[in-house]
């Protein structure tokens, strides 16, 4: 439609597909409405749309909105960008801001779907939305929503949160079923929301010993840091799930750090990165191995996870090598491997490391969600939560939904798995609850916790498995 001062409509249909887009090419583009985006069939759609997009023009403007379903269509990902940039913003829009949903006191859908009390779960989300938005929800929009539920909805929830949710945690629903507490998951991201940390970044060189580590600030970090080490305290676990490990859509790095108590882990550290590749995360996992006082690393070996385990052996062959720094490898020598065997295995069979297959995956996640739902897991990082919302059981697989991630997960869930399997016991036998230690250091004793006998016992069953 062009216009009698020269400016031109372009009335553009995105489509439900899968196929080789254009959209927008030839078109320089200062406004754009980008209607119902969770139906957009074709994701590079988008991108070639937004590459038209005018970058100078004082008076640009781009809106992208639609009622969210699910994680498998781009908008989900489009709204965590904008919600992390400076340059953009993400604007929920609840149903309980329109003025025709509520019901009268005088209407006879009041008297039936109000009792004058609240649910379990309308109490979760009323009082989150008071919390974020200052928005007081009234018994005749309770009406309504009951109403609702039942004679349009046909009381189907998921439906019902997916057209018109409360907040925003609630407008991505799933089409599996959920695999870990939405509940659980709402109530400690509110706990750690505002907790920050200390935000690293390597700058990878030539070889291991030219690699430099700095500190910046969030947006640039691949590193970031609760809590740093405690020499001669703790014992910590680290899992690491290389990219394309464990599915094809886990694109990213991520090593994943915890420190182990006999009835807890918490977890002290998160590396996540897609510019890396195998031999560079073997870098970073020796350094954290070593940062953390020769943690007991659990690398997922599948795939990839073979050429970053090689580049771990070349590390530490290249300790005693001619020209090569040996205090620099030496942190190297510190690593110490996860030992896999069977469950259900009699022998004394170990191999190197963990390989996913759907059988270890379920043990995996499951070990993971049992220990989180008990309490043993404190997470500190809210990327994580969130990916552990987008976790499906879907048939006889457990995955992110659609083209959601599930690394930080999988990292996660190796670290415990370590801690279960070659860690947690011989915490046990030694009472090093984490109720003792914060004794201990309440009253600067450290004899218990930190003796030598406790400390070579435990190291020796991590170094020693076969013996065991």
């Amino acid at each position: 439609m062009v216009l009698t001062n020269d400016s031109r409509l372009a009335f553009i249909v995105a489509g439900t597909k899968k196929k080789s887009s254009e959209m927008g090419t030839g078109h320089a583009i200062n406004f754009c409405h980008a209607t119902e985006m969770s139906s957009w069939g074709d994701e590079d759609a988008v991108a070639n749309l937004m590459a038209t997009f005018a970058e100078e023009n004082p008076h640009r403007l781009y809106i992208f909105e639609s009622t969210a379903r699910g994680y498998d269509n781009p908008l989900p990902e489009m709204w965590e960008e904008a919600k992390r940039s400076d340059f953009q913003r993400a604007i929920f829009v609840g149903w309980w801001r329109n003025e025709m949903y509520s019901k009268h006191k005088d209407s006879a859908e009041y008297a039936i779907y109000w009792d004058g009390y609240l649910t379990t779960d309308e109490k979760v989300w009323v009082e989150e939305i008071k919390e974020l938005y200052d928005f007081d929800i009234t018994s005749e929009q309770i009406a309504w929503w009951r109403y609702t539920l039942e004679e349009k909805m046909k009381g189907d929830e998921l439906r019902m949160y997916q057209e018109f949710p409360p907040t925003e945690d609630y407008a991505f629903q799933l089409t599996g079923s959920k695999f870990f507490s939405s509940a659980h998951i709402s109530k400690d991201f509110k706990q750690i929301k505002d907790l920050e940390g200390r935000y690293y970044c390597y700058q990878m060189g030539q070889y291991f010993e030219f690699t430099s580590f700095y500190e910046t600030n969030e947006e640039n970090a691949d590193l970031t840091i609760w809590e740093g080490y405690e020499p001669g305290e703790h014992i910590y676990v680290i899992g690491a799930d290389p990219a394309y490990g464990s599915s094809d859509w886990a694109d990213r790095f991520v090593a994943s750090v915890w420190k182990c108590y006999a009835d807890r882990v918490e977890q002290v550290a998160e590396y996540c990165s897609t510019d890396c590749n195998t031999y560079q995360f073997a870098w970073v996992l020796a350094h954290l191995c070593g940062e953390y006082g020769g943690a007991l690393l659990n690398l997922e070996i599948t795939g990839p996870g073979q050429a970053v385990f090689n580049e771990l052996r070349n590390l530490a062959q290249m300790g005693g090598a001619p020209n090569h720094p040996a205090d620099i490898y030496d942190i190297v020598g510190s690593v110490r491997h996860y030992f896999y065997k069977r469950q259900d295995s009699i022998s004394s069979a170990y191999a190197f490391q963990w390989q996913t297959n759907q059988r270890e995956k379920e043990r995996l996640f499951n070990t993971y969600r049992d220990y989180y739902e008990r309490g043993f897991l404190v997470i500190r990082s809210c990327e994580l939560l969130k990916e552990m919302r987008t976790i499906v059981r879907d048939g006889g697989s457990i995955n992110g939904e659609g083209t959601a991630k599930d690394d930080r997960v999988m990292g996660a869930g190796l670290s415990v798995i370590a801690w279960n399997d070659f860690v947690m016991n011989g915490l046990i036998q030694q009472g090093v609850t984490w109720e003792l230690c914060q004794k201990e250091k309440e009253y600067g004793k450290t004899a218990t916790l930190g003796s030598l006998l406790t400390r070579a016992m435990i190291e020796n069953a991590l170094r020693n498995p076969l013996d065991d």
